[in-house]
C-alpha cells in the first residue's frame, strides 16, 4: 500500500468509518485472541466472526474481511463465502500467524483462481495493527469515493 494518500483521505475516512463493516474472522487460538483485540477499537464497525460461521454472514454494501489464519486453518471457507456473495477478493486481508504454512493455508484461494491475496504476518495485535488499519482505511476511502484500488 502506498504511503501517499489523496488530500481528502483523512476527512473521508474519518467521516465514513462507521459505514463500512469489517468482519474479523478467526477459528482457533492464538488467532482468536488477536481477533478479540482487533474488534475492540471504538468508533469502528468491526464484527468478530468464527471461521466456520462465515457462511451465515451476509455482507452489507460496504465491507472488508480480515481473516486470521493460524496453523491448521485455510482459506476454503472464505473462498466459498466470496463465491456465494459474488464478493470482491480485493476486499480480503489475510493475517497469517508466523507458524502457519502460507502455501497450504492459501491453496484454496489460488485454486479458486483469485488474484494474489493481500496478506501480512503477525503473532500479536501490535504487529498487525498499523497494516490492518491502513488496509481498512484505504477500503473505506475507495468505497466512499469510488476511487480505484489500490490507492
Amino acid at each position: 500500500m502506498k504511503a501517499d494518500r489523496p488530500a481528502d483521505y483523512r476527512d473521508i475516512v474519518h467521516s465514513s468509518r462507521l459505514q463500512t463493516r469489517v468482519f474479523v474472522v478467526a477459528a482457533r487460538e492464538p488467532c482468536i485472541t488477536m481477533r478479540t483485540a482487533t474488534v475492540k477499537p471504538r468508533g469502528r464497525d468491526h464484527q468478530a466472526v468464527a471461521l466456520d460461521e462465515l457462511a451465515q454472514v451476509k455482507p452489507p454494501e460496504r465491507w472488508v474481511v480480515a481473516v486470521l489464519l493460524c496453523p491448521g486453518d485455510d482459506a476454503r471457507d472464505v473462498v466459498t463465502w466470496l463465491k456465494r456473495h459474488r464478493g470482491d477478493p480485493h476486499r480480503v486481508l489475510f493475517i497469517l500467524h508466523p507458524s502457519t504454512d502460507p502455501v497450504a493455508a492459501l491453496r484454496p484461494w489460488y485454486d479458486a483462481k483469485h488474484p494474489d491475496p493481500y496478506f501480512i504476518e503477525a503473532s500479536t495485535w501490535k504487529e498487525l495493527a498499523a497494516q490492518f488499519g491502513t488496509f481498512v482505511n484505504d477500503w473505506i476511502y475507495v468505497q466512499q469515493r469510488g476511487a480505484g484500488w489500490p490507492l
